[in-house]
């Protein structure tokens, strides 16, 4: 899920008539999940590419948000509990083989980073983490909980993952990013890389909250931390508090507004977070819940920004001056560009990678994920080997739809405006997923980002594309 608090207006949407929640049901063809009483693997600290052997392709994607698959309905017929946003096990497979075929076919290996929110461990409809203190998240005991209970409903996604990465010379590396910020504790990383079925050598967490190229060239990191966000944590990567002996995580003020107001939203239109400009998501549910939702959620938001929110989390959102995704057309100079905001983001990237020993210079490409926008990005003046950064995003692997391509479709069913969320389903979306992918590179050359859609109707092979029908 992406920021949603640069428009307000979603806020004011979150009426006061939640639907019930439905009955969490784990599917048929999880096998037991990973406990604490089992044999976990260790979690490496530095995640690296293999410093010598054959070239190697880089592939990102990000915020699959592997949730809660499926749940019960009346009469005992299952369906997809509508906090999943991860539908699309089949196109999942086929992308990991593409890709694999592809690489052998060229004599590359492949890195595969899941650069943040792999894993949706906001939502829950059993395990609550809750506690008197606004800023106290999970424990580690709750988060493991949660995402054993992803594991069971993605136990096949997972495998798929860990099959991908022990072909060849595959590794996989998993980004933490807001959502699954619970994979810095080291028993919920261990818990998901075993149900992967790989090695920790070939697939592993990063605890450090990003990766880098084996020649510092590349980085990737969620983008959750930059600028202002309200989504972003304090400490990165140590989000952590301890209480009575027990270690939790904090709890930023985006997560706090999730489960307050956006859940509600999502059980009632499960399409509302493909929508790729928030702002356009807010009308359609304007249209749909109309004035009188509108002027009762402003109050009842009032009422959360003053009970149910702690005095560090409204100072965060006083200080909410420089979004993650700033906007194009502001000037280069202007505080508030995106220029400035990701000048000094990363320049504070390399003052931390500096301090470790990792880097000693600014690099080439930043990849970024969060908002769920595919982005061919811009470039940055820098002293990278280069002389400038450039600073593209991942999008989501996910169905992500404009507005135009809503209001056409809904003409094409003869659906009102205000019956566009509930008469589209997810899964008519077009099957596009954001990719993008750096190609081998020599020592002279600079590597060149593709930011691309996998396109997988079914009944076809899928294929890489610049666009999406």
């Amino acid at each position: 899920m992406r920021t949603w608090l640069g428009s307000l207006a979603l806020l004011a949407l979150s009426c006061s008539t939640p639907a019930a929640p439905p009955v969490h049901m784990q599917p048929e063809s999880a096998g037991p999940v990973a406990s604490q009483s089992v044999a976990l693997p260790s979690v490496p600290l530095h995640v690296e590419q293999p410093a010598v052997g054959g070239p190697r392709t880089v592939i990102v994607v990000s915020d699959l948000h592997f949730g809660l698959g499926g749940r019960a309905e009346p009469g005992g017929a299952a369906s997809w509990d509508t906090y999943e946003d991860f539908r699309w096990s089949r196109e999942w497979a086929e992308f990991l083989q593409q890709l694999d075929a592809e690489a052998q076919q060229a004599g590359t290996a492949i890195d595969l980073v899941l650069n943040g929110d792999a894993f949706e461990l906001w939502q829950s409809r059993s395990i609550a983490c809750k506690s008197g203190d606004n800023d106290q998240g999970c424990s580690s005991d709750e988060a493991l909980s949660r995402v054993q209970q992803v594991i069971a409903a993605h136990r096949h996604d997972l495998q798929a993952l860990g099959q991908f990465a022990m072909r060849g010379d595959n590794r996989v590396v998993i980004v933490p990013g807001n959502h699954d910020a619970a994979l810095l504790f080291p028993q919920v990383a261990s818990a998901v890389m075993a149900a992967s079925g790989a090695p920790p050598e070939r697939l592993a967490v990063s605890l450090r909250g990003f990766w880098i190229s084996a020649d510092r060239r590349i980085y990737a990191d969620h983008g959750h931390q930059i600028g202002l966000d309200p989504n972003g944590y304090h400490d990165w990567p140590r989000p952590f508090r301890e209480r009575d002996g027990q270690t939790y995580l904090t709890r930023p003020w985006g997560e706090q507004f999730m489960q307050a107001f956006y859940n509600a939203y999502e059980d009632r239109y499960p399409i509302i977070d493909n929508v790729a400009a928030e702002r356009d998501a807010v009308r359609f549910a304007i249209s749909r819940e109309g004035p009188m939702g509108l002027v009762q959620a402003v109050g009842k938001f009032v009422g959360f920004t003053l009970l149910k929110t702690s005095w560090n989390q409204r100072i965060d959102i006083a200080r909410l001056n420089s979004p993650s995704a700033p906007e194009k057309e502001t000037p280069p100079d202007d505080p508030k560009s995106r220029q400035q905001v990701f000048g000094s983001y990363l320049a504070g990237v390399l003052g931390s990678l500096r301090s470790q020993g990792i880097a000693s210079q600014p690099v080439d490409l930043y990849v970024f994920s969060h908002t769920h926008g595919l982005d061919v990005g811009f470039e940055l003046a820098s002293g990278s080997p280069s002389g400038k950064t450039r600073v593209v995003n991942s999008g989501a692997w996910q169905r992500v739809v404009s507005a135009d391509w809503l209001r056409a479709e809904g003409g094409r069913r003869q659906l009102a405006e205000r019956d566009t969320l509930v008469g589209i389903r997810l899964e008519d979306l077009p099957p596009c997923y954001g990719v993008v992918r750096i190609r081998p590179y020599t020592a002279g050359e600079v590597p060149q980002p593709e930011v691309l859609y996998y396109q997988a109707a079914p009944g076809s092979r899928g294929r890489f594309s610049p666009s999406c029908p």
